[in-house]
């Protein structure tokens, strides 16, 4: 029988091609799992060996659960630097070398690692609005899931037992219906104009949820028997409704005060004299008018940041003045808009709980009271909206 050579040739080229051509899922979906991770490279951009190396934006999906477990203690699972990635777990694993045992502030994770970066699937500074969602990320030596790009979205993950971070998240991050158990450090980690909703942070070595940065929101969240504090939040952030903590090793703490769905007020603890009250007030907060708080009981009294007495627990202390806007026109009776110390002019103060007559007691009552411009009293701070 004759052989044609050719015909031989292109049917191993076509061969060769097919082999190496990346593999599509019938939805368009890129595949990846661990025979073409270690043996070929799972597309285009992907050599053999870990990371598998997303360069094109797109979407991904793991068809089997990904073993590093024989890998060194700094090597990332998936790594992206490409914008607009998702990436579907599909229920399945990215799995580390790592084991942690313990909990909370107990808790030791061995081999863990200091390496900036590696996790089960990072995203470079240039990998925008990058998306893992739906499987799980666990024993990775370093953090489970870390973005340094914008607008990283996690979803339905839980993130158990990793060196370092659950979830490590920069601007814009947005965490949802997410778990973070046991982790080495912090359970979720966000930065500024990041949503965390729907997750559940226990037993991590630091903190449950640590929000750094400025203006974000957490609602829905459990957090409990976390090394630090369940919630660590910075200024500005909305500690929107039904959150719960128990059992954490420091108190929580909301830019830089206390933690509640309400707004906070405060009595600042330094004292001023009428020329600097204006700025008295930590970020977030604005001296308060009186008409504000003429119904203290709309408010939750910051006693973190807010002076208070021997007795006044988590409430506002009684028969302590401080200033607040008056409410009228600049002039003497408010040290000349608030940029006077002079003796000649007035300011009013609010004080609460004020004695009565005998036999009545304390009462929770408002009394507006002039002061010298020139002396010295804290400031009525209410958080802004």
């Amino acid at each position: 029988m004759r052989v044609n050579l050719h015909v031989i040739g292109l049917l191993i080229a076509i061969a060769t091609i097919i082999s190496t051509a990346p593999i599509f899922a019938s939805d368009g979906q890129l595949e990846i799992n661990q025979a073409c991770a270690v043996n070929t490279g799972c597309f285009t951009g992907d050599d053999p060996g870990f990371p598998v190396t997303i360069t094109t934006p797109g979407s991904y999906r793991l068809t089997g659960s990904l073993d590093l477990s024989a890998e060194g203690v700094n090597v990332s699972g998936i790594a992206v630097s490409a914008p607009a990635v998702t990436i579907d777990l599909s229920g399945f694993h990215i799995a580390g070398p790592t084991s942690c045992s313990g909990s909370g502030a107990s808790i030791s994770c061995s081999p863990s690692s200091t390496g900036v970066g590696s996790a089960g699937v990072q995203f470079t500074i240039d990998a925008t609005a990058g998306v893992v969602e739906n499987g799980i990320v666990r024993n990775m030596t370093n953090f489970g899931i870390f973005s340094q790009a914008t607008g990283l979205r996690v979803q339905d993950i839980t993130a158990l037992h990793n060196g370092r971070d659950g979830v490590s998240g920069s601007l814009g991050s947005l965490v949802v219906n997410s778990v973070a158990i046991e982790n080495g450090q912090d359970g979720i980690e966000v930065n500024t104009g990041s949503v965390v909703d729907g997750v559940t942070a226990i037993g991590n070595g630091s903190n449950g949820i640590n929000g750094r940065g400025t203006g974000s929101v957490v609602t829905r969240t459990s957090v409990r028997n976390n090394g630090m504090r369940g919630f660590s939040l910075g200024l500005f952030y909305k500690f929107g409704k039904n959150n719960a903590s128990d059992a954490n090793g420091q108190t929580n703490v909301c830019g830089g005060g206390i933690c509640t769905e309400r707004r906070r007020i405060y009595l600042t603890k330094e004292s001023h004299q009428g020329d600097t009250v204006l700025t008295a007030c930590t970020l977030g907060f604005h001296m308060a008018s009186f008409t504000e708080i003429l119904d203290i009981g709309r408010y939750d009294y910051d006693y973190i940041l807010g002076r208070t007495n021997s007795d006044s627990g988590n409430g506002a202390p009684t028969i302590n003045r401080g200033w607040a806007r008056s409410g009228w026109t600049s002039g003497n009776e408010n040290c000349n808009g608030w940029t006077t110390n002079s003796a000649t002019a007035n300011g009013p103060t609010v004080l609460f709980g004020v004695p009565l007559p005998d036999p009545e007691p304390i009462r929770d009552r408002h009394v507006l009271w002039p002061l010298s411009c020139g002396q010295t009293t804290g400031v009525w701070c209410v958080e802004s909206l």
